[in-house]
């Protein structure tokens, strides 16, 4: 059996773009939102949300 946890605050999404449209999206509190569709998602995000960087695969 294996057990996975994202109670930590520093586990959680690190990156992320918009489920609906792919647009970039901006953190809320303890959501996303997108800056091209305005969609509203909940996350659990972690304390180093948007502090790391990522190989940039595609536009």
């Amino acid at each position: 059996t294996i057990h996975a946890s994202i109670e930590e605050p520093h586990l959680g999404v690190l990156f992320t773009k918009c489920r609906k449209c792919g647009g970039k999206v901006v953190q809320m509190r303890d959501a996303i939102k997108c800056t091209e569709c305005a969609w509203i998602d909940e996350r659990k995000l972690s304390t180093n949300y948007g502090n790391t960087d990522f190989v940039k695969l595609r536009e």
